[in-house]
């Protein structure tokens, strides 16, 4: 009974506790799971999840940009691959960038975020 009252208690007064929660890198491996079988409406939920435990990993938000490209709601791709771009410049956020604007057919900022990509990697075929 004083082990089911403790774990009572540990509910009530630290319900985020992560001895129960799923860790960051748990909903990671989820996305990517689900990723792989591409089922991109199930990998943004996680990836929004994770974001949501750390907002800040630049990583995450390049994944959900990646998703929602895939769904093609390119403005939320857009708005992660901005955040991303804002923490970290990189080949992959430009690349990403550029993917959201050419689908939604703004054509000239999607050149404009390749070219960027293409300055800090001369070499990637994927942005010829």
């Amino acid at each position: 009974m004083k082990k089911n009252l403790s774990w009572i208690l540990l509910l009530c007064f630290f319900p985020h506790s992560p001895v129960w929660a799923e860790t960051l890198e748990q909903i990671v491996k989820k996305a990517d799971q689900a990723i792989q079988k591409k089922d991109y409406k199930a990998a943004a939920g996680e990836l929004e999840n994770a974001i949501k435990l750390d907002p800040t990993r630049t990583k995450l938000h390049l994944m959900l940009a990646l998703t929602y490209a895939q769904l093609g709601q390119n403005d939320k791709a857009i708005q992660h691959a901005q955040i991303a771009l804002k923490n970290e410049a990189s080949f992959t956020a430009y690349h990403t960038l550029g993917l959201a604007y050419a689908n939604k057919g703004e054509y000239d900022n999607a050149v404009a975020s390749y070219e960027k990509a293409l300055i800090l990697n001369s070499s990637a075929y994927r942005a010829w």
